[in-house]
């Protein structure tokens, strides 16, 4: 296994200035957490094994909700490029009737991006209203799934 503590801390400082709350790499068969940035929560591998699982199981359908390590997120989407990168976004709390009572301030929005490649999960929370392919993060992450396919990962 190389060495992985570069990584999580090169997404942040390939993002957008203080685009990234936070990185880590998790080994999907040991439940081993590889890096992760001092930022980052501390999901248990259950946590994350239990979101992919949530989102399979609804077969990627885009709006899905569920808890992560306490945490709520929406399922946004699956990227069309056969790596699995699933990215999720935190919701906001509503009541009842469907308004938002909690508003998150731009430290508060984030993004998580999950990429799985064969042995591995790489988790990226991203602050703001960042999206997909725009945050120079996600770009940073591509090169991450290129690595990570060089090195038989």
């Amino acid at each position: 296994m190389s060495d992985w503590s570069q990584y999580p801390e090169s997404v942040a400082s390939c993002s957008a200035p203080n685009a990234c709350a936070g990185s880590a790499i998790y080994g999907l068969a040991n439940g081993s957490t590889y890096a992760k940035s001092s930022t980052m929560p501390d999901f248990t591998p259950e946590d994350v094994r239990s979101a992919v699982d949530y989102v399979e199981k609804k077969k990627y359908e885009q709006g899905a909700g569920l808890e992560i390590g306490g945490l709520k997120f929406a399922y946004l989407r699956k990227f069309e490029d056969g790596t699995d990168t699933f990215v999720f976004k935190r919701k906001a709390k509503r009541n009842e009737n469907g308004d938002e009572i909690e508003q998150l301030d731009s430290a508060e929005k984030y993004q998580m991006f999950m990429q799985i490649a064969k042995a591995s999960l790489m988790i990226t929370l991203f602050k703001g209203d960042l999206q997909g392919n725009h945050t120079e993060g996600v770009k940073r992450m591509n090169d991450l799934i290129e690595y990570l396919k060089s090195v038989n990962m």
